[in-house]
């Protein structure tokens, strides 16, 4: 009764520092026995591991299995891998009439925790996911987090072998209390049906996993609402168009016919390209550009055209840096570039024709440059794109509007 661990299982964390309130409490319990602790142990951690029930996988069909931890016999979901970390069903910490998931470490160590439950994806269908989230520490027991990313993850071997499809995140802390998170996703129409997962995920803080509660877990399916950042990645490249000197302008520069998406990503997974509001004008239509979560990517968008051989062109637009692929909305500087392509005979099609270094506080910012196209007679490989660096570990979203072309 002078130790007892740090929580129902008895926990220790013998490579922590011992505070001077714990060094107190243990000499009061040594030299007043009537200050003792009792307490009955809910077993420890290796035993909550052997009494986990392995989930039964089924066919989504607007819910997922036990979602809102109702039914405590049965543990629906487990964790990406033995010893990464232990899911229970325990009362929710601010409503003890309520059951939730809890997600704990047993070690104090770096981990992405993760919530799983295996599911069988609709190719092509668009699902909605919700859950909501509590943190509550990291793995040496600190109860203190200021903000960590929360993110979804609807897991499939897609036709590229891929097998992480991260739908955005979310950032929240100990303080924030529950929060809740929807994304909303579409499966690819070809990929391979054998290990199809449903997954919520955790970064680590300071070296630490993080442990949180889940509650309330829903996945629908949106028969019919695929929206135009869903359905965007399936995507096709047009045929080329010829730019007709005379008009001075590339196909739906501005962005202003909301039915012709005239932009295109460079190649599956690159980045996702819709029109969308201009957030200084909300009458206006902009492109996005936005890169895959948690990717690092130099994000394209392109527009297939056939130069005139030997001609001057001017190229103009307005580009707006809005954040990178991790969810942060902070960007002090990043190039973005203008990139006329067109085959060279040393088999050579970027040419890069000068870029702006931007970021999220500097609003819209106008690029001009001029280039000079070869004379080849080969025009397969000519697109008019644009492309923003990645920054760190993560690519960047812009905006781009008023695209203009001129032949000099």
């Amino acid at each position: 009764g002078i130790v007892m661990g740090s929580d129902d299982q008895g926990t220790f964390y013998p490579d922590n520092d011992i505070k001077r309130s714990e060094v107190s409490a243990i000499v009061n319990r040594v030299a007043l026995p009537e200050n003792r602790l009792e307490k009955t142990f809910e077993g420890n951690v290796e035993e909550e591991k052997k009494e986990e029930k392995e989930p039964e996988i089924v066919e989504i069909s607007d819910k997922i299995i036990n979602g809102d931890a109702s039914d405590e016999s049965n543990v629906a979901f487990k964790p990406y891998s033995d010893g990464h970390s232990v899911i229970t069903i325990v009362k929710d910490p601010e409503d003890p009439t309520n059951s939730v998931y809890m997600n704990k470490v047993p070690e104090a160590k770096k981990k992405w925790t993760y919530f799983i439950q295996d599911v069988k994806y609709v190719p092509g269908a668009t699902y909605r996911a919700e859950f909501d989230i509590k943190i509550m520490g990291t793995s040496d027991g600190n109860t203190d987090i200021d903000k960590v990313a929360v993110a979804f993850n609807s897991r499939y071997t897609d036709a590229e072998g891929n097998l992480e499809h991260t739908s955005g995140n979310i950032y929240v802390g100990t303080n924030d209390g529950w929060q809740h998170y929807t994304a909303d996703f579409t499966i690819r129409e070809s990929y391979v049906r054998d290990n199809d997962q449903f997954a919520i995920f955790a970064n680590p803080v300071n070296e630490l996993a993080v442990e949180y509660c889940i509650d309330n877990v829903k996945l629908t399916r949106l028969d019919g609402e695929k929206q135009a950042e869903e359905t965007k990645p399936e995507q096709t490249m047009p045929a080329a168009t010829k730019l007709v000197p005379t008009d001075d302008k590339i196909v739906n520069g501005d962005a202003s016919d909301e039915n012709n998406l005239a932009l295109y990503t460079v190649k599956e997974g690159n980045s996702i390209v819709t029109i969308a509001k201009d957030p200084t004008d909300p009458t206006n239509n902009v492109y996005k550009v936005e890169a895959p979560a948690n990717k690092k990517v130099w994000a394209y968008c392109v527009q297939p055209i056939i130069w005139e051989a030997g001609a001057t062109y001017t190229v103009e637009y307005d580009i707006m840096v809005v954040g990178t692929s991790d969810g942060s909305t902070d960007v002090d500087k990043t190039s973005i570039g203008f990139n006329a392509q067109y085959l060279e005979d040393n088999g050579t099609v970027d040419h890069p024709r000068g870029s702006k270094n931007i970021g999220t506080d500097d609003g819209w910012v106008h690029f001009k440059a001029q280039f000079t196209v070869n004379n080849s007679t080969d025009r397969s490989k000519d697109a008019f794109s644009v492309f923003s660096n990645p920054v760190g570990e993560y690519g960047v979203t812009y905006l781009i509007d008023n695209i203009k072309i001129e032949k000099q």
